[in-house]
């Protein structure tokens, strides 16, 4: 998917491997509290995205599965502290959910997400497409 341009509600303009409703159109959070995303995400193929992957017939495409779309909610202020946006990512479906609550490989994707975020100032790098 092609790269998203958001404008943050203070002006400063970052690009993130998303879509906004399924569009690449540029997006301006300018007076807003908060603003949802979409994505395809790969996985790599342990057990459980490996059977999730056959019974959806989604590809294994170099080890990994294409598992979307995935949502983000990025809210403006965070409540914790105004200098950052909160982040709430979710799965489309009760299918989704579960394969995410089992699947080791999907916690390991979302828990180095969460570590990188935490050693850089701007948006980590999802393994999209």
């Amino acid at each position: 998917m092609p790269p998203l341009s958001v404008t943050l509600p203070e002006g400063e303009r970052v690009v993130l491997p998303f879509t906004c409703s399924s569009e690449s159109d540029p997006v301006d959070c300018a007076g807003q509290d908060r603003v949802t995303l979409d994505a395809s995400i790969m996985f790599p193929a342990d057990d459980a995205v490996r059977a999730y992957a056959e019974e959806a017939g989604l590809p294994l495409e170099e080890g990994r599965v294409r598992i979307g779309y995935v949502y983000l909610t990025i809210f403006f202020p965070s409540l914790m502290d105004p200098r950052f946006v909160r982040l709430s990512l979710w799965a489309a479906t009760s299918r989704m959910s579960r394969l995410f609550a089992t699947s080791t490989a999907v916690r390991e994707v979302f828990t180095d997400l969460a570590v990188r975020a935490d050693r850089h100032s701007r948006a980590p790098q999802l393994p999209c497409r």
